[in-house]
């Protein structure tokens, strides 16, 4: 699934890289798509304001949030 949601470099910009798409596919595959959803969207506020200025790098929503989501599915959160 990262490998899908990282994709975006290879074929054009898409949305599928942010925590609230990555966070719904995260949920479907381990079997709980409200949390998935819930945390997605909790992770996508948290990343809504990251972007790089001048040479920094920004975070890797795409780890954070399928990582993010996974965690809490399977601490059942």
């Amino acid at each position: 699934m990262a490998f899908i949601a990282q994709s975006e470099y290879a074929l054009g910009t898409s949305l599928i890289s942010r925590p609230i798409v990555t966070g719904l596919l995260t949920g479907l595959v381990l079997g709980d798509m409200e949390t998935g959803i819930v945390m997605g969207a909790t992770l996508e506020l948290a990343f809504i304001g990251s972007f790089s200025v001048g040479a920094s790098l920004p975070p890797d929503v795409v780890t954070g949030g399928i990582l993010g989501v996974a965690f809490a599915i399977n601490s059942g959160a």
